[in-house]
């Protein structure tokens, strides 16, 4: 019992932990941007515990109640599983870690686009390798070796990478639109000779 109570803690303290995480990742490759390049840490905090949630969210009310019901398939009359609370909380534990660490995907590549801007339709030719390797991330990561667990969880990465191609259309935009003010206003000042 202690075991499983310690056990508890370490996994809410890993779940609000990830926010913190993701900030120290972000602070430490900082120093290797460039000047111009802001990048608001409240925003980023508050972007990482919702997208944590909603992971953590869709892991426990999705996901895990589709992969309990087919395991459950397999008890008969004959055959009963006799899982203790210890392994059930390992199997709910790493199917929610994995999952709010799985949302965090857009914010990652939100970064990187700020660091480095990426062209929305180059991304969505890569689509096809993100639809692939998120069935093999998806196979490796869910516990049951059924198809409909593993489309469970490939569904909410290939959709996070939409969403990610989304906010890099977005915010490449809305910095093109910003850039073509600023040359606006500079041509459109007089010059005093």
């Amino acid at each position: 019992g202690f075991d499983f109570l310690i056990k508890i803690c370490l996994f809410f303290g890993f779940l609000l932990a990830i926010p913190v995480i993701m900030y120290n990742i972000i602070r430490f490759v900082s120093p290797a941007v460039p000047q111009h390049i802001i990048i608001k840490t409240s925003k980023i905090i508050v972007y990482s515990i919702s997208l944590a949630i909603m992971g953590a969210g869709f892991a426990y009310f999705v996901s895990l109640p589709a992969a309990l019901h087919f395991l459950n398939n397999f008890s008969t009359s004959q055959i009963k599983s006799l899982i203790s609370a210890q392994e059930y909380f390992n199997f709910v534990m790493i199917y929610i870690a994995g999952f709010a660490l799985l949302f965090q995907m857009p914010l990652l590549i939100a970064f990187i686009n700020k660091v480095t801007p990426l062209k929305p339709m180059l991304l969505m030719k890569k689509q096809k390798i993100i639809i692939l390797v998120s069935f093999i991330i998806a196979a490796v990561l869910t516990p049951t070796p059924d198809p409909i667990n593993q489309t469970l969880m490939a569904v909410p990465i290939i959709a996070l990478y939409q969403t990610s191609i989304g906010t890099v259309w977005y915010e490449n935009r809305r910095q093109n639109n910003k850039r073509s003010k600023n040359k606006s206003s500079f041509i459109a000042e007089p010059i005093n000779a």
